[in-house]
């Protein structure tokens, strides 16, 4: 299955269908859920994040926070990694992704408003209420900054 829509009728040629496969193989490459599956893996209690080993059962809660237009897609591929793990988490987005513990808010990057100052300020309000025990993933993507 192809990402880019009407692939059959836009490779024309040759050489507009080798350029498609190379986009192709480009958008395989920054695939938000791969890239998460790839980094990051959990066996027992023990995160594996990027080669960092985390051990679960030393954490009072795990919480996610996120912001940019991959953060829920990357928040959902984590949910299906850690499961019952998360306690809780909000992220912003404009591309929202159904995720079964962590909040999802819609963000309007690049224009500033009012609802995205008050999903920030659920961010930031999480993070204040995180305390030293608790492991806190902040999953920050393209429009986060």
């Amino acid at each position: 299955m192809n990402t880019i829509n009407h692939f059959d009728s836009l490779a024309s040629s040759k050489e507009r269908e080798v350029a498609l496969h190379i986009a192709e193989a480009a958008y395989a490459a920054i695939d938000t859920k791969k890239a998460v599956n790839k980094g990051i893996s959990l066996d027992g209690n023990i995160l594996t994040i990027n080669g960092s080993p985390y051990d679960l059962s030393e954490y009072k809660k795990i919480k996610v926070l996120g912001f940019g237009k991959a953060s829920c897609v990357a928040a959902a591929a984590l949910e299906e990694i850690l499961e019952e793990h998360i306690d809780e988490g909000v992220v912003v987005s404009n591309n929202l992704e159904s995720c079964k513990v962590i909040k999802t808010e819609l963000g309007t990057h690049p224009t500033p408003t009012t609802g995205n100052v008050e999903a920030s300020e659920k961010i930031v309000r999480m993070a204040d209420e995180a305390s030293e025990e608790d492991l806190v993933i902040v999953i920050i993507s393209g429009g986060g900054s």
